[in-house]
């Protein structure tokens, strides 16, 4: 978007308001303080010293399955270098996004996506179930590694009971469970299916997770909605024919001659209950710290939904009793498939969020997926501002704190430019995962920190871990010219390097350690350093800003012996264009005063660039009756009578003065104010004028000058 041509006000008004700026600078009575008591800024020292807001906390993760080869790999036949190639390309899409999280589906069918001794190979990876990839290399561990790498999480996906998928080509290995345990595996519709009732199957289950957890370095055990499978109706059937009913019949006869007395649907839900609890217990009992993750249909339990709310029944049809988790605290993340546009109202996106927000009485993460696929070439495809509004939606509930879309393909696809759309409006910062204090809440120690100046105005981070509790990321957050940029790099990360922002040098560094439960340190704070000749560098001459030579014939040249502090004495409104002040300052300067250019040698603006004006060889003009000859003059742009100067402000205010005194071969003791000068005036203003009288900035200029000794 491009803004409407700024409209000039007339010459009388520019006039008017330029007199206002001196004016205020130079007639206020001078107010001396009581020498007796000591002047602190309000903010003390943490102004220049600010702490950055908190890091963004958002789970923005992707699904990428693997069944019928949707996302990874493409192809069934695909070489192994073109595996990886095409992991890489998908990780560095995520990482580009601003994605932290992966769910990567590592056993689509009682198969393998990663080396196991427990099932086969899967034919999704190599065309042929139980065949190893040529040249062998272990998928799951380089997927790790390599996300790792980028500071973006894995969540290994699992389907608890599929046996084979119809999209499946080749006969099973002889490793597959349909042959090994041919009791328990079911053929239902064009499925294979595990029997949810017979014991082996959830023993199956677990031990398949047990082995992950504890032999791959995952963030989380994620299982989707496949519990009982979804009912099929016979080939060809009429409308209203009675769905086939899952063929446990074995399984049912043994529990009811066992003394089994809950009627079949509430013991179907039992066994699925039984698995969920025991896979949320075992998989803590490995490693405490990965989460468990589920991602259910996301209508509820029919006896519960909102008013409005209609469709399929999970409860009742899958025997998925998703409340029940949610209320006994089995799971540390719910992911419910929310795949309805927000203005589709028997299934209405906003009413199925709030009702899951609702239903986390237990304070776990509400991560809801999203159906980024239905963005497709299809009449009936989703708008990308679907998407982008659904986000927004869970952003605006406070008990929900990221979403999972579905899936990678749209996104690597970029279909419609939604991967941009998310990158730019609504992942345009970096987040940490949001922290699971039930799990774990005590904070990793801080890193040790040491910072460099790097090219162009940016920074070098030598980056140590501190012993004890490991970390899993640096969080990072890099101020320049007035405004906080943040950064996430994985904590086997030691060396980061930084670019500054718009042209402006990055003059401050906070850094955190976050482990992997999300608990962040507490936070180191660094000024950078910086050379005299980088200060140099930086100050934008009078030629980019507009200005025009100044008028020899009446310049007064002099030898700095003070450097001595302004303020503008106005307001100094957000939008206002540094360059149009110091043309119209210049212009008025001379047509109206009379001077040889404008009054300051250096104006500060509000993000703290810093401005060359008048020649610094040529004495400035004032209004007051000093003789500024000998003095170099410094404005920051505001009025310090009734604001605070910013961060940025303060801190180009040492970074010129700094400069100043080495090129003019004086201290830090040369440093004084308008005022001091003066008995007609309160420039630079009493929020201001603070940091002179308690020492604050001829401190900085004082360690500045000491460090620049040769």
């Amino acid at each position: 978007m491009t803004r409407p041509p700024r409209r000039r006000a007339p010459a009388f008004i520019v006039v008017l308001v330029v007199l206002a700026f001196l004016a205020a600078c130079a007639e206020k009575p001078l107010r001396v303080p009581d020498p007796m008591v000591p002047v602190t800024p309000r903010a003390s020292v943490a102004m220049v010293d600010e702490e950055p807001p908190s890091a963004p906390r958002e789970f923005r993760a992707v699904w990428i399955a693997s069944v019928a080869n949707i996302d990874w790999p493409s192809r069934r036949d695909l070489a192994v270098a073109e595996q990886r190639a095409e992991m890489i390309a998908i990780l560095d899409r995520a990482k580009a996004m601003n994605l932290n999280a992966i769910v990567l589906q590592v056993r689509p069918s009682m198969d393998a996506l990663y080396s196991s001794a427990l099932e086969p190979w899967s034919e999704y990876l190599t065309g042929e179930q139980g065949r190893a990839p040529q040249p062998w290399y272990d998928p799951l561990a380089t997927w790790i590694e390599e996300a790792h790498r980028r500071a973006i999480e894995v969540h290994a996906w699992f389907n608890p009971y599929r046996a084979r998928h119809t999209s499946a080509k080749g006969p099973e290995a002889p490793s597959h469970i349909a042959n090994t345990h041919r009791g328990i595996v079911k053929s239902y519709g064009s499925f294979l299916w595990m029997d949810p009732g017979e014991p082996a199957a959830a023993q199956r289950t677990l031990d398949v997770v047990r082995d992950v957890v504890r032999r791959y370095d995952i963030d989380g055990v994620h299982i989707d909605d496949y519990f009982y499978p979804y009912p099929v109706t016979p080939p060809g059937a009429l409308p209203g024919t009675p769905e086939i009913d899952f063929p446990d019949e074995p399984s049912w006869r043994t529990y009811v001659a066992g003394g089994g007395r809950l009627a079949r649907a509430d013991w179907r839900r039992r066994n699925v209950n039984q698995l969920v609890e025991r896979m949320h217990k075992e998989v803590h009992g490995e490693k405490r710290w990965v989460r468990f993750g589920i991602s259910p249909f996301g209508l509820p339990r029919p006896d519960r939904r909102p008013p409005g709310i209609a469709g399929f029944s999970q409860y009742d049809k899958l025997y998925a009793d998703v409340e029940l988790w949610v209320e006994r605290c089995w799971l540390d993340y719910l992911s419910p498939q929310l795949y309805w546009p927000i203005a589709q109202a028997p299934q209405a996106f906003g009413v199925l969020l709030d009702y899951w927000v609702g239903a986390n009485t237990c304070g776990r993460g509400m991560y809801p997926g999203l159906f980024t696929s239905r963005i497709n070439e299809t009449p009936q495809s989703w708008s990308v501002a679907e998407i982008l509004d659904q986000v927004e939606a869970i952003r605006r509930r406070p008990g929900s704190q990221g979403h999972v879309h579905f899936s990678m393909a749209a996104l690597s696809q970029n279909r419609s430019g939604i991967a941009d759309a998310l990158a730019s409006q609504r992942y345009a910062t970096p987040a940490l995962i949001p922290a699971s204090p039930w799990i774990d809440a005590e904070a990793p120690g801080a890193p040790d920190v040491a910072v460099g100046r790097g090219p162009g105005g940016g920074a070098t981070i030598e980056l140590t871990p501190a012993a004890g509790k490991a970390a899993a990321r640096f969080a990072i957050w890099a101020r320049a010219g007035g405004a906080w940029r943040f950064h996430v790099v994985p904590a086997s990360q030691r060396r980061v390097e930084i670019a500054g922002g718009d042209g402006a040098a990055i003059d401050r560094i906070v850094i955190s350690a976050v482990d992997r439960l999300g608990n962040e340190s507490r936070r180191v704070g660094l000024a950078m350093p910086f050379s005299a000749s980088e200060v140099e560098a930086s100050i934008v001459p009078v030629a980019r800003w507009g200005g025009t030579p100044a008028d020899a014939s009446k310049a007064k040249r002099h030898k700095i012996t003070h450097i001595t502090l302004h303020h503008q004495g106005e307001t100094y409104p957000r939008g206002r264009d540094p360059k149009e002040y110091l043309r119209s300052l210049q212009e008025w300067s001379r047509r109206d005063k009379g001077w040889i250019d404008i009054p300051y040698h250096y104006v500060i603006d509000l993000d703290g660039r810093i401005y060359a004006g008048r020649d610094i060889e040529y004495a400035g003009d004032t209004n007051t009756e000093y003789d500024p000859i000998g003095h170099a003059l410094v404005e920051v742009v505001g009025n310090f009578e009734e604001v605070e100067p910013n961060a940025a402000q303060l801190a180009a205010v040492v970074r010129v003065m700094s400069w100043l005194a080495v090129r003019h071969g004086v201290n830090e003791r040369a440093i004084a104010t308008h005022r001091d000068f003066s008995t007609q005036t309160a420039c630079p203003g009493r929020n201001l004028y603070r940091y002179i009288e308690n020492g604050w900035i001829r401190e900085r200029v004082r360690e500045n000058l000491a460090r620049w000794q040769p």
